[in-house]
């Protein structure tokens, strides 16, 4: 009996790649989705001839995919800080759920190649390991993705005259924040136990709010922005103290 001779169909150097540390073929066959260092997305080839073929945003450095029997893509990157497993429906630009390692200090890094789907699709194996020398290699078991953990950053001067002032911040998070998505920032002025809430302020396409608020009362006052979550995100909040002279 002959034995087929494998013969390439296509060939490709991709300059802007950098070590590639996983790839897999996409449930239908048609792509190959690469994890490199760089670029700080999963890159996504045709098979046919390795054109360019879309990408999975996830964050900086990939280094694992891993594609279901339905065609959910699993798309991992070696992060200190952030998210480690972004999850995206086939072809989708956004991803709709997060998987995230650290806990107290205990901060895991995913392998590289480190994840695999059940047969089942209910299921994502992920292997990690601590930084610290000597430290095993823990199989975790994912089902339910977990919502992005976001950071709502403030700006306004320490010392600011009396009267009509601005005040500019963002929510930063690893997935993008919907249309519409709104921050809550009040005023807690001297001597008073409830704080004023200021209008709501939305979100620009860049993730930025910007508000004005005038307040006359002299001495510390407290600005906070609170976040309060939604279906992929975490709450979060900070505080300012400024004062008005």
């Amino acid at each position: 009996m002959r034995t087929p001779t494998a013969r390439r169909t296509a060939e490709r150097r991709l300059h802007e790649a950098g070590e590639t540390q996983d790839l897999t073929f996409t449930a239908d066959g048609k792509n190959v989705i690469l994890a490199s260092g760089s670029p700080y997305y999963h890159q996504v080839l045709r098979t046919s001839d390795l054109a360019d073929a879309g990408r999975y945003p996830a964050a900086a450095y990939p280094n694992a995919v891993a594609v279901a029997a339905d065609g959910a893509v699993a798309a991992g990157v070696d992060s200190r800080y952030g998210s480690d497993v972004f999850m995206f429906k086939p072809g989708a630009s956004l991803s709709h759920g997060v998987f995230e390692f650290a806990s107290g200090d205990s901060s895991p890094l995913l392998l590289p190649a480190g994840l695999g789907w059940a047969p089942d699709n209910r299921r994502l194996f992920a292997v990690t390991r601590e930084e610290r020398q000597g430290a095993p290699a823990i199989l975790r078991v994912l089902t339910t993705p977990g919502k992005a953990a976001t950071e709502a950053v403030l700006h306004i001067p320490s010392t600011t005259p009396s009267g009509t002032r601005s005040l500019t911040g963002r929510l930063a998070s690893d997935l993008p924040f919907p249309a519409g998505t709104t921050a809550t920032v009040t005023r807690l002025d001297p001597g008073a136990t409830k704080p004023v809430k200021l209008p709501p302020t939305t979100l620009a396409a860049d993730e930025t709010f910007a508000l004005t608020d005038r307040a006359t009362t002299r001495g510390y006052i407290t600005y906070t922005v609170s976040f309060a979550g939604d279906a992929l995100h975490l709450p979060s909040s900070t505080s300012i103290e400024v004062y008005i002279r």
